[in-house]
């Protein structure tokens, strides 16, 4: 359209050449038909590259470019005679001005098939969008049945199996160990099914090792129950046999102060025999009898005495032995504990009291065997003394 316009100008230039006089206004007007013939020339080359894939627009387009020269060597004749001031109406209207109409019949043709080839790639175009438009609802479709393959395909293949772990896992928590879950599979679902299948089995394994070490407990707890029930029973029988040593303790100490009394009464007696030796030979007979009997008492009460060590001794044994028993039956037997504890101190006093009371009858037999000597020897005296009487 821009180089029809251009022929148009170029058409009403050369026709307004022929009435100008004014020879500035002449140049001004060859200056913009040459300028308008180049916007032709570079707008026909351009057109060119256009449609030289089209036959029919190239070939109307050749016709523009051989009818442009001729009307181009008419023009250039017509701007001649214009630079020279001659006459120009014969050039212009008989020459110039058929060439320019020829000319704007083959732009006019060649714009009309353009136009048409336009219309044809429009709908060339239009039928490719539908084309296109239809192709691109089958592939969206296409792909919304692929994704809810994909997707069944998924849940079967991985949500199932972890479906499967999840009630797994629930059975154990509800103290299930019994379940296990079968599958062939080798990716990351499989290695996880194994680790619970697995840990499944160390934990029935586990629960198992629970319950044995339960009953070992249980059996341990009745054996320190039954040996703190013996242990309970000897206790007291040891009890008893304290208050029974007791009993002896406090025998054995009367036996002391009558002894101690007795050694006092021999001695007084040994005394008074010495003063009246002279006429107590009977009474030195019935005094050397009365320190035999009381030697015999203190070797007997000696006798007494080494038994009551003993028991006290076999006592404290017997309190050691009941306090390691104690002492593995934890806190269970923390009551024996402390009864044999008590039961220890009482044996420790009284082995401490029996040791006590045989010095005091080693002290009370050493003076009793002075004073049986002394009486001997009254009586060996009296004795002579009677034989001279």
């Amino acid at each position: 359209m821009s180089s029809l316009n251009n022929v148009f100008i170029n058409q009403s230039a050369f026709f307004a050449l022929t009435a100008e006089n004014d020879e500035n206004n002449i140049n001004t007007t060859v200056e913009q038909i040459k300028k308008d013939r180049s916007v032709i020339v570079k707008h026909i080359t351009t057109l060119s590259n256009y449609v030289q894939d089209d036959a029919e627009l190239t070939a109307a387009l050749n016709t523009i470019k051989q009818d442009y020269s001729k009307f181009a060597e008419a023009s250039d004749t017509l701007l001649n005679l214009a630079k020279n001031r001659q006459d120009l109406r014969h050039q212009a209207l008989e020459v110039t001005w058929p060439l320019g109409t020829a000319l704007k019949k083959d732009i006019s043709q060649f714009i009309s098939k353009a136009e048409y080839r336009m219309w044809q790639a429009d709908q060339t175009v239009n039928q490719s969008y539908s084309s296109i438009r239809i192709i691109l609802l089958c592939i969206i479709l296409a792909g919304v049945v692929i994704s809810l393959t994909l997707s069944f395909v998924t849940a079967r293949s991985v949500v199932l199996p972890l479906q499967q772990a999840v009630s797994l896992a629930e059975s154990v928590t509800q103290d299930n160990l019994t379940r296990s879950i079968d599958h062939q599979r080798k990716d990351e679902i499989g290695i996880l099914l194994n680790a619970l299948n697995k840990m499944t089995t160390n934990l029935q394994q586990l629960v198992g090792q629970l319950r044995d070490g339960a009953h070992s407990i249980a059996s341990a707890t009745a054996q320190i129950a039954a040996g703190n029930l013996d242990l309970s029973g000897r206790t007291e029988e040891q009890d008893s046999s304290l208050e029974q040593t007791a009993a002896s303790m406090n025998q054995l100490a009367a036996t002391v102060k009558n002894t101690a009394e007795n050694t006092q009464q021999a001695n007084t007696q040994v005394n008074d025999a010495a003063l009246e030796m002279k006429n107590s030979g009977s009474k030195m007979s019935d005094a050397a009898s009365k320190m035999h009997e009381i030697r015999d008492s203190a070797n007997h009460m000696v006798e007494i005495i080494a038994l009551i060590d003993g028991i006290a001794f076999q006592t404290n044994i017997l309190a050691l032995n009941a306090a390691v028993e104690t002492a593995r039956a934890g806190e269970q037997g923390h009551g024996f504990a402390v009864v044999a504890s008590k039961v220890r101190g009482l044996a420790q006093r009284s082995a401490a009291a029996a040791k006590e009371i045989k010095a005091l009858i080693d002290d009370a037999v050493h003076t009793t065997q002075q004073g049986m000597e002394l009486v001997e020897g009254a009586e060996a005296s009296m004795k002579n003394l009677s034989a001279n009487a």
